[in-house]
């Protein structure tokens, strides 16, 4: 599981209460604004670490450009590529093997500049991996990229090399079911 938002902005005890279900190994990989969990001792987050059978593991490079030193004891540092190499396992195991078919990504918030950098970090290493992806925007987030020239730039690339479809959703912001493609 990846956790991306930033510690009180979402329903961590929610969360945290659905992980305690859940079959192990467990991996709950923490990235971007969500490495901030991390910092505080009494964050339920933390919590994880001394759980059987479940890894708490910050994205080393969210971490490093926050923080520059290493995260506590009982928590990892890992990468992209390990959360994605997890999460193709999982899939293989509960789909009977098929793990083929497109990764969709919603992205349905605007994103700060280095939220949108560590976004794309995400799809590269899935891309890295050969996972198809279909990146779906809200209209909002699309708006946002649109305005940030560098951003719109970087994620060039991975309709440039066919690493992922880009499109909006549809109005009501579910995603559009006719795929309308989008050009960066």
């Amino acid at each position: 599981m990846m956790v991306r938002a930033k510690p009180g902005l979402n329903d961590e005890q929610g969360r945290l209460e659905f992980l305690r279900d859940q079959d192990r190994p467990l991996l709950v990989f923490l990235h971007s604004d969500a490495v901030d969990a991390v910092r505080d001792p009494d964050s339920p987050w933390m919590d994880l670490k001394d759980m059987d059978d479940v890894d708490l593991a910050v994205c080393a490079a969210a971490w490093a450009r926050r923080e520059g030193d290493q995260p506590p004891p009982g928590v990892l540092t890992s990468s992209l590529i390990r959360f994605w190499s997890a999460q193709l396992a999982s899939w293989a195991l509960t789909d009977g093997g098929d793990v083929s078919g497109p990764v969709r990504i919603l992205i349905d918030q605007p994103q700060s500049a280095l939220g949108w950098k560590e976004a794309l970090e995400v799809l590269l290493a899935a891309a890295t991996l050969e996972i198809p992806l279909d990146v779906v925007f809200s209209t909002a987030a699309w708006e946002s990229m649109q305005s940030r020239t560098d951003t719109r730039a970087a994620w060039r690339q991975l309709t440039d090399f066919d690493l992922a479809s880009l499109r909006v959703a549809g109005g009501d912001g579910e995603a559009d079911p006719t795929g309308r493609e989008v050009q960066l």
